[in-house]
């Protein structure tokens, strides 16, 4: 077993990392082309509109669908499973349809209230953004369903291989097309990496024979009603969650024009990583967890508990000490370009470190909920994130006129962590001391690289980032290993199972 949910989940992280490498690369294309810019503030608005609608509407139906699926599946039979998923992929199409013609009906009351602290010229190009983008809000979910359709069968790396060669596709566009169509050539690489991801979402659903388009209409409501109750208690925290985003941005377009630019180009190494965190958990772990739960094997159920602690460390011990100890070599190898002045570059370095210190906080949430998820107490994990995006929120509006930028990262981590610590009080241990030592073991060693990368960067500045950057590497390299004996982890026998077919 151990060997098992460490190899799918290496794999997976592998996977992962090699995606978020290469959106790294867009991103920094974009900070070439379009850098600080009220072009780029509109685009990260309009994503943050269709982001929003998107997570407050099926973030909690995607988020708990795997859980219910193996329920339905492990208690009624695959057959009935694969009926009520049918039903409800037929009613996600039907609401986001009407919602996409409501969205297109108001565009420009929409626009005039998102963009109220941006340059009334800027509010035309926002409402034919809003039009330009309005197909992805239903494409993304149906994308996202799809995928998670496939992680019930078992199938965790197909996907990723779709999502990798989605974003090369992104990459390319973006790079021949940005000198001709401007920011229209963000658009233009959106569309055609959800089309790639999408055709092969359907096409593997194809080849597995899961049979669910003719489950599709007439929608059997009673079946929809199952997944909606079970995802029912994260409706509110999830919209709620949204008005976070929403307001952050707004937030950030009083401080001035670009700093929209600024908070989301800071933002991004945490996203990535929280991205690749939270998929590898709802994708190995929620499943594994919520089979022993079912099955009252107390024992798996916090072995695999465990198992997932230590390779979050691990994950932890890889990511922070990069983005908190050589913040700086990294922001400027990424975001140094076009117009982005050095200025600029010590503002998202500044950002880039409180971010990453609060994502600890944001990855204990993300644990503590999705162990509450598996275990079938939602309403817990729901109370917790409601109460986190709520203090949020109101210490954001309090704080970021006054104080800047710096508040919203730090604000994060703490609601984040406070939320972690109520819900791991609600989660049944058998053995919550070994738990918390396991905790404090493991922090050791991520404390101590980040401690040395940020003494080593502080004291030596080379002018080329990417010679800072190749030192810090080879420095973290060296100490890997030790890293990896404190987690537990023998990386000799971990290489040796981890057999990617491409």
């Amino acid at each position: 077993m151990s060997a098992s949910i460490i190899k799918t989940t290496s794999i997976l992280f592998i996977l992962r990392v090699v995606k978020m490498v290469l959106s790294m690369v867009t991103i920094t294309l974009s900070v070439k082309f379009f850098g600080i810019s009220l072009d780029k503030d509109i685009w990260i608005l309009t994503l943050t509109l269709f982001t929003t609608l998107g997570l407050a509407l099926w973030g909690p139906v995607n988020e708990v669908f795997r859980a219910k699926f193996v329920f339905i599946k492990e208690q009624q039979g695959e057959e009935k499973a694969i009926r009520d998923t049918g039903s409800l992929l037929g009613f996600i199409i039907l609401v986001s349809l009407i919602v996409s013609i409501l969205v297109l009906v108001f565009s420009h009351d929409i626009a005039a209230y998102m963009a109220a602290n941006l340059p009334r010229n800027g509010i035309p190009l926002f409402v034919q953004m809003i039009c330009i983008l309005l197909p992805t809000f239903l494409i993304t979910e149906l994308t996202n369903i799809g995928i998670s359709i496939l992680n019930a069968y078992d199938e965790f790396y197909f996907p990723e291989y779709a999502s990798i060669i989605s974003v090369v596709l992104n990459v390319v566009i973006l790079y021949f097309l940005a000198p001709v169509f401007g920011i229209y050539s963000l658009a233009i690489s959106t569309y055609a990496g959800l089309a790639v991801l999408l055709a092969f979402v359907i096409v593997y659903m194809l080849k597995k024979e899961i049979h669910i388009w003719g489950c599709l209409y007439p929608i059997d409501f009673r079946s929809v009603k199952i997944f909606m109750l079970f995802a029912l208690p994260f409706f509110f925290p999830y919209f709620v969650g949204q008005c976070t985003s929403l307001s952050g941005k707004w937030l950030a377009g009083i401080l001035g024009e670009g700093n929209i630019s600024i908070l989301n180009y800071s933002q991004q190494f945490t996203s990535i990583l929280q991205s690749v965190i939270s998929s590898v958990l709802t994708t190995v772990m929620v499943p594994m967890l919520a089979k022993a739960y079912i099955q009252k094997e107390l024992d798996r159920y916090e072995f695999v508990i465990k198992e997932n602690i230590r390779i979050c460390f691990l994950i932890l011990c890889l990511a922070l000490p990069i983005m908190i100890g050589a913040a700086v070599p990294l922001c400027k190898f990424f975001y140094l370009r076009g117009a982005v002045t050095m200025e600029t570059i010590d503002i998202i370095a500044r950002l880039v470190r409180f971010y990453s210190v609060a994502f600890v906080g944001v990855l204990a949430y993300i644990f503590t909920g999705m162990v509450l998820l598996s275990s079938d107490r939602g309403k817990q994990y729901a109370f917790a994130g409601v109460l986190s995006q709520i203090v949020t929120i109101v210490a954001n509006c309090c704080l970021v006129p006054r104080y800047g930028l710096l508040i919203f990262p730090l604000i994060s981590g703490i609601s984040s962590m406070l939320s972690a610590c109520y819900m791991c009080l609600n989660i049944r241990f058998q053995d919550r001391v070994s738990i918390f030592k396991m905790l404090l073991r493991y922090s050791v060693p991520v404390v101590a690289l980040i401690g040395i990368l940020y003494w080593i960067n502080e004291s030596v500045e080379l002018e080329s980032s990417v010679t800072q950057l190749l030192v810090n590497g080879t420095i973290w390299l060296l100490l890997f290993p030790f890293t990896a004996h404190i987690l537990q982890f023998d990386l000799k026998k971990l290489l040796l199972k981890i057999k990617i077919k491409l």
